[in-house]
C-alpha cells in the first residue's frame, strides 16, 4: 500500500519524551495516569513508539465504523 502520509522524522518522534515531562510539570496528578505515548494507528489497532500492538476497544464512533487512518478517508481529507 502506498503511504500517503509520510512518517514523522524521528527527532519528532521522540519529542513526546519532553513533551510527557511538561505534562508531568505542569499538570495536577489529580488521577493515576498509564504513560502510554501512540504512534499511530491503522485498522483497529493502535501501535505505540515502541512498536506494541493494542486492540482499541475504546475507541469513538467514527472509529468503529472507519478505523484509524482509513486510506479512502484519508485521500478524501486530502483532496
Amino acid at each position: 500500500m502506498k503511504e500517503i502520509m509520510p512518517s514523522p522524522p524521528a527527532i519528532e518522534r521522540q519529542a513526546h519524551k519532553s513533551i510527557q515531562e511538561l505534562f508531568h510539570k505542569h499538570v495536577m496528578p489529580t488521577y493515576g495516569r498509564f504513560d502510554l505515548v501512540l504512534e499511530r494507528g491503522e485498522g483497529s489497532w493502535l501501535y505505540d513508539v515502541n512498536g506494541r500492538r493494542y486492540l482499541d476497544l475504546g475507541g469513538g464512533i467514527a472509529v468503529c465504523s472507519l478505523g484509524h487512518a482509513n486510506p479512502d478517508v484519508t485521500v478524501a481529507l486530502i483532496e
